[in-house]
């Protein structure tokens, strides 16, 4: 028996093992069989730059899995230490089989099989087969499937709830022309679910455009689709889902600005108004996208040339059209800023964690953190998994916060710098869905909109309440069942989907060290959107939730062949 087909025994039998331990479900089980298919064939090679990879995989992979294991000991102890047992063996297999692929794996030999026809064909076929998939989400959830944060949106959409820029006022003036139109927000949400089969769609056609096989690629879009929360979050109203399409999007057009030497922006109008409109998205649908968009293009203005006048037009009139959006339009529809008290989310965690482990504090700091909220509430609502149980809270005072902001930094210098270990003990637990390959329990306080099914509680908005198009409560009651028998929403189990997020952040951070060895930093900017999301995440993550990692999913599929379709000036096939 061939070396490799062992290789393959083991992938399949760790495959097996999770699908028998119920850690996840038939459709993934099946999906992640696919490539064994495909690479039976793969020659596998243990050169020392493999086994090099291999054991540093190892040393990393155990320990992110101490820190798990020790800042977040799960109830079903045993149980996950075997799932992580299993699933280190299960992606070692897969990093040497992906370390063993030549280019004549990944790609096709000749041209004339991923012609400029084939390519549009195959882009339409994947856009149909996602309306297909979107098709009983839509008939279950048009016009929209909404949740607090969305209801307070529609509220201010209608024109009954005063306007703030707490969540922002972008898309609520994307809701505004929905509603103005049809009295709901279905023109919003189909707007959300075009997007992302767009965004799909154009993944697909660069993917084939550059020689990728269709197996390699339908599997990759089936994943995202199918393994993802990608479907049931574009039929929900969220400020994050367009923003998770515009990163995407934002990633491949800067792959084609950067493979074409810039020759793919110039002196084509539609690419320009692609491009901008894509970064207006980014820079205004979350507070966090400005200054993702401002660093990402300040990067590109730089270091990557042949581009640099037309990034540093559009830098500059971004700036210029954000300081008019900030500035004259939110003053002249009375839109009130949001609480400067919510940058400082992620500096309540630490000073909660502090106060919930009931360590001294000077009285001074004691004074000040009484006025914000007493201390034994602090103590009683801190949860490492978000601060809105602290920062809501009816007798917290932000007020304090934002009129005192010097003196809360001053007094989170003092906690922090006194008990620096239990800050990043904090500060991990915050941004666990980062780094944490194990997952997360879904049940803890702020994954409960994990599912998109959940029945919010529209008594807070009576005079907003959503009407749903079709009387499909059948549908949607299935849908939900469903969601909850794959996920379970407890205290104990982690599912498959939470640790998808760090899976992601590892393949990009790890495909960027890659190109960066290899001389290929230009390439590196193509993942930067995805990078700097990370930043603003790991300084600011507000809960556990998938709609604020989504994008990183999209993105890290990318990188997994991104090494493999960046042209080299020695021709298309090297190897």
């Amino acid at each position: 028996m061939r070396k490799n087909y062992w290789l393959l025994a083991v992938i399949a039998i760790t495959n097996l093992m999770l699908f028998a331990l119920d850690y996840y479900g038939l459709f993934t089980t099946v999906l992640l069989f696919v490539p064994l298919y495909f690479l039976r064939d793969v020659q596998v090679e243990y050169s020392k730059r493999n086994l090099w990879i291999l054991g540093l995989f190892a040393v990393i992979y155990i320990g992110i899995n101490i820190l798990s294991f020790n800042l977040n000991p799960p109830i079903r102890l045993t149980y996950y230490l075997i799932i992580s047992f299993i699933k280190g063996l299960f992606f070692a297999g897969y990093i040497l089989l992906y370390l063993s692929m030549k280019k004549r794996d990944w790609l096709y030999k000749e041209a004339s099989e991923f012609s400029a026809k084939q390519n549009r064909r195959y882009a339409v076929y994947v856009a149909l087969a996602m309306v297909f998939v979107f098709i009983p989400f839509m008939i279950a959830f048009l016009p929209g499937n909404m949740f607090i944060d969305s209801y307070s949106q529609w509220g201010q959409a209608m024109g009954g709830i005063d306007l703030t820029d707490w969540h922002p006022f972008f898309t609520t003036i994307l809701l505004r022309i929905s509603y103005l139109l049809t009295e709901s927000p279905i023109i919003y949400t189909l707007g959300q679910v075009a997007g992302m089969i767009f965004a799909v769609a154009y993944f697909a056609y660069i993917l084939a455009n550059h020689g990728l096989k269709k197996w390699i690629s339908s599997t990759i879009i089936a994943g995202l689709v199918l393994m993802t929360v990608m479907v049931p979050n574009m039929v929900t109203i969220y400020k994050d889902n367009i923003y998770n399409i515009a990163l995407f999007l934002l990633t491949l057009f800067t792959f084609q600005i950067i493979q074409t030497k810039g020759t793919w922006l110039k002196g084509h109008p539609m690419s320009w108004l692609l491009y901008l409109g894509t970064l207006i998205v980014v820079m205004f649908s979350r507070h966090n996208g400005l200054y993702v968009g401002i660093t990402f293009l300040l990067l590109m203005v730089i270091f990557i040339q042949g581009t640099r006048k037309q990034m540093f037009a559009i830098l500059v009139g971004l700036i210029a059209l954000y300081s008019l959006y900030s500035g004259p339009l939110m003053e002249r529809y009375n839109v009130e800023p949001g609480s400067a008290s919510e940058k400082y989310s992620i500096m309540v965690q630490h000073m909660g964690a502090i106060i919930a482990e009931e360590k001294p504090i000077d009285a001074t700091d004691v004074a000040f953190l009484e006025e914000i909220l007493p201390l034994e509430i602090w103590q009683e609502k801190y949860t490492p998994s978000m601060a809105d149980p602290v920062k809501f809270h009816s007798d917290y005072n932000k007020e304090v916060i934002n009129d005192n902001q010097a003196e809360f930094l001053k007094t989170w210098w003092h906690l922090v710098s006194k008990y620096p270990l239990t800050a990043l003990k904090a500060q991990l637990q915050q941004i666990r869905p980062l780094w944490d390959i194990n997952g997360y329990e879904h049940g803890l306080p702020g994954s409960v909109m994990f599912h998109y099914f959940i029945n919010s509680p529209k008594a807070y908005y009576d005079d907003y309440v959503e009407n749903y198009t079709f009387d499909v409560q059948g549908l949607r009651g299935f849908l939900e069942d469903y969601s909850f028998k794959e996920n379970p929403y407890d205290m104990e189990t982690k599912p498959f989907i939470t640790s998808l997020p760090a899976i992601a952040v590892f393949t990009i951070l790890t495909v960027a060290i890659y190109l960066l060895v290899k001389r290929q930093w230009q390439f590196v900017f193509v993942l930067m959107p995805g990078i700097l999301h990370i930043g603003t995440l790991v300084l600011a993550m507000p809960a556990y939730n998938m709609r604020y990692v989504l994008a990183l999913i999209f993105i890290a599929a990318f990188a997994l062949v991104l090494p493999v379709v960046t042209k080299k000036e020695s021709g298309f096939l090297s190897k």
